[in-house]
């Protein structure tokens, strides 16, 4: 439990759990730059020819796109994924605590598939 003390002389107190958590699954999109911006070749030795000299990686672009969160409760030291079982459950408040604090932050998040859905 953390305490906070506000200016009106009330004290809140905010509650976390620690055996809840999400596992995320990060998605990507990965594409290639174009043959112009890529650096121009080093030229070694005249002993390489020129086809070991091209075959050297392309750069890319990374970027993210979209992250999964996946609702966890750890019981019995075992971490385990939780499912939607109606009202008042551990899901409901993770996945309403998780939203909340994305709210503050100006992050839009949407439930799906039995986690939450943050799109960048």
């Amino acid at each position: 439990m953390i305490l906070f003390f506000l200016k009106t002389g009330i004290i809140a107190s905010i509650v976390f759990r620690n055996d809840l958590g999400f596992i995320y699954t990060l998605h990507l999109s990965v594409t290639p730059t174009s043959a112009q911006s890529s650096p121009p070749l080093e030229e070694s030795s005249s002993s390489q020819s020129s086809s070991e000299q091209q075959a050297s990686p392309r750069e890319k672009s990374i970027k993210f796109t979209k992250i999964d969160l996946h609702p966890t409760k750890i019981n019995h030291l075992q971490t385990n994924l939780l499912s939607k079982k109606g009202r008042g459950s551990d899901y409901e408040w993770l996945i309403d605590k998780m939203k909340s604090l994305c709210d503050d932050l100006g992050t839009k998040c949407e439930e799906k598939d039995g986690g939450l859905i943050i799109n960048i």
